[in-house]
């Protein structure tokens, strides 16, 4: 799935997944996709992938071209589409699985993420539109 946000702000899927092909950030973005709603921060994840924060940013731009918050957000836009889509949870309890503490903030990133409120992409989601 590709979000549909402006280039220059987004970590494209294919970024992503080139990242993914480097084994230490490939575990590192695989622990976000798997649990996107814990408070990832530059310096937890470098110290999952056992490099100093300096380091790590390095690696991972020179990898995805991309940021940190690019890829937390991009992941966490990806897993509330599936979400959205696929299950019956209420939009309050998505924004908290992906880490938003609001509704409010997860509405308004996702609709800069994606082009649409998440209502109306459950609704669109439904009837194949």
């Amino acid at each position: 799935m590709a979000l549909r946000s402006r280039p220059e702000q987004r970590l494209g899927t294919s970024a992503l997944w080139t990242a993914m092909g480097d084994d230490v950030l490939g575990e590192v973005i695989a622990g976000v996709v798997e649990r996107p709603g814990e408070p990832w921060t530059i310096e937890r994840m470098a110290a999952a992938a056992s490099m100093s924060r300096a380091t790590f940013v390095r690696r991972f731009t020179a990898r995805t071209g991309g940021t940190v918050a690019t890829l937390l957000t991009t992941v966490r836009m990806m897993v509330a589409a599936d979400l959205l889509a696929n299950s019956d949870r209420s939009v309050v309890r998505i924004a908290g699985e992906v880490g938003y503490r609001s509704e409010s903030a997860f509405v308004e990133a996702f609709r800069a993420a994606v082009g649409t409120s998440p209502a109306r992409f459950r609704k669109n989601s439904m009837t194949g539109g």
